[in-house]
């Protein structure tokens, strides 16, 4: 069902593990993504803010704009904008906000991401390596000088899991073993799955799966369930 921006009821919302709630495909697809980053790199990224109200919306757009246009005024910049028919410009020191009711946050679908350093920072692009395979892009943040500001994309999220289960036990186990690495399968053994059990795929490279939460199994241990 699609909501209208600003107005999506908190059942249709999740909480995600950057700390923000977001429509529940976003937070799936950012949890994959937060758990990717963590198990490269060591930690969890964390965000700011996700979803926004309308009125919440409302609230951040009137702190950063004052209503008249005021650019090149003391105090103001060039960004001046139209909202309910009146011109507003954005107070210097301040971010750019969206016109409230047209935000990619208002619709679950943005985050603000915590400590990346920004756009040279390392954190951003360890971050923008992985981010857009999951549908998560910065295109929209970086128009705006904003390194922290991500948005999701359904339709190019190609790490969407799939469902597929353990046909296979590992040689030395009645059950099938999952690595925290993919390469060559002697990394740390993270945990076992038994046979019939249910596993989230989200990539398949060479001989190997990698689950939804970060795990590698060997390609040859599973199945496509029915």
């Amino acid at each position: 069902m699609a909501y209208a921006n600003g107005a999506i009821p908190a059942s249709a919302l999740k909480r995600s593990t950057f700390g923000v709630d977001l429509t529940k495909a976003a937070a799936n697809s950012a949890n994959r993504l937060n758990a990717l980053y963590a198990l490269l790199h060591g930690k969890r990224l964390t965000a700011t803010d996700g979803y926004r109200s309308l009125a919440i919306q409302k609230k951040i757009f009137l702190e950063r704009y004052a209503k008249g246009s005021l650019a090149g005024k003391a105090g103001y910049t060039t960004d001046v904008r139209s909202y309910l028919g009146a011109a507003y410009t954005r107070r210097t020191g301040t971010a750019a906000a969206a016109i409230p009711g047209t935000s990619n946050h208002g619709l679950g679908l943005a985050l603000d991401i915590s400590a990346l350093g920004g756009f040279d920072g390392a954190a951003f692009k360890r971050l923008e390596a992985i981010a857009a395979d999951y549908g998560w892009t910065n295109t929209e943040g970086r128009s705006v000088g904003e390194s922290w500001h991500w948005v999701y994309s359904r339709a190019h999220d190609k790490r969407r899991p799939v469902k597929y289960v353990v046909k296979a036990k590992t040689l030395g186990s009645t059950k099938a073993a999952l690595y925290r690495g993919k390469a060559t399968g002697k990394a740390n053994i993270t945990r076992h799955r038994a046979l019939g059990k249910t596993l989230n795929i989200i990539q398949i490279t060479g001989k190997w799966a990698q689950t939804a939460k970060g795990d590698w199994i060997k390609l040859s241990k599973i199945k496509k369930a029915k």
